[in-house]
């Protein structure tokens, strides 16, 4: 892997494909889920909230080999390999 020398001029920006959301970006947004997650409660659902992290091979076993590639990894201080779930990145 090579590494640019940018490092002068790095701090200054983001990277490619994400942005800062301004308050009102942020406002519409909640809104928007609020009304959906009202909706979605009128119809008998209700909200999980899921981990960011799973054990890579979780993931592995549910999506198949190919995804290994993709994924974020990361080793906890077990030694553990984790991943950043797919949906997530």
């Amino acid at each position: 892997m090579r590494i640019r020398n940018t490092q002068a001029a790095r701090w200054r920006h983001l990277p490619a494909g994400v942005r800062d959301q301004t308050a009102d970006d942020v406002a519409r947004r909640r809104g928007l889920e609020g009304r959906l997650q009202e909706l979605f409660a009128r119809w008998g659902y209700a909200e999980v909230a899921t981990p960011t992290l799973e054990f890579l091979e979780t993931l592995v076993q549910g999506a198949g080999p190919a995804i290994a590639d993709r994924l974020l990894k990361l080793v906890d201080s077990g030694g553990e390999v984790l991943a950043l779930r797919p949906e997530m990145s």
